[in-house]
């Protein structure tokens, strides 16, 4: 444990074993589409991650991320009981989709 002390503000700063004070905290991210299990297993940047790279190079990027999101469903990982305008809308709040819902509700529908 790292503790760092600004006298001139008087600030007080604690970091755990694995936080320097050039390291920020690890953003949590919450989402209704991620499960008990995602989140258990400290799976969810893993997660948005793949999802993040899944369409990289790919013309067809709503189909990588319907894809992407199918695998994760069947891993457990993300919740399947949502439609595909929920799926689209918070996936869009976690990553900037590059396409419209249209496109991708075709392919998660499949």
């Amino acid at each position: 444990m790292h503790i760092l002390i600004n006298h001139l503000h008087g600030n007080i700063q604690v970091y755990g074993p694995a936080q320097t004070p050039t390291e920020s905290p690890k953003e949590e991210i919450t989402s209704i589409l991620f499960t008990r299990k995602a989140r258990q297993e400290d799976k969810i940047s893993d997660i948005i991650q793949a999802l993040q790279h899944c369409y990289a190079g790919r013309n067809d990027k709503a189909r990588a991320v319907a894809e992407e999101v199918r695998q994760w469903q069947k891993e457990g990982y993300i919740d399947p009981n949502y439609n595909a305008r929920v799926m689209y809308d918070e996936l869009n709040k976690i990553i900037p989709l590059p396409f419209q819902y249209d496109g991708f509700r075709k392919y998660y529908n499949e």
